[in-house]
């Protein structure tokens, strides 16, 4: 795999060793970002509502999630109580 380079993003290097580029990107905290909560409940929200994946379908369900979410603050709160998610609260 020597003849391969990657790009490792994070840092804005170019590497010969894709582990290093892999093992960066694993280092990335996705759930410590309330925003990526937000994400992966939108996701899962949506995955079970639209049964069909038309865009129109698709962005209905986002906005009657995102609509539920505003009548719902408890749910929101609730992405921040984890410890890793603490230091935006």
């Amino acid at each position: 795999m020597s003849h391969l380079r990657e790009v490792n993003w994070a840092r804005g290097v170019v590497c010969d060793n894709p582990i290093s580029t892999v093992s960066t990107l694993l280092n990335f905290p996705t759930l410590g970002n309330p925003e990526e909560r937000l994400n992966a409940d939108l996701k899962q929200e949506i995955g079970k509502r639209v049964l069909l994946r038309t865009k129109a379908g698709l962005r209905e369900a986002a906005n009657e999630h995102m609509a539920m979410l505003e009548r719902t603050p408890e749910r929101v709160i609730g992405y921040f109580q984890d410890r890793r998610v603490r230091y935006a609260a």
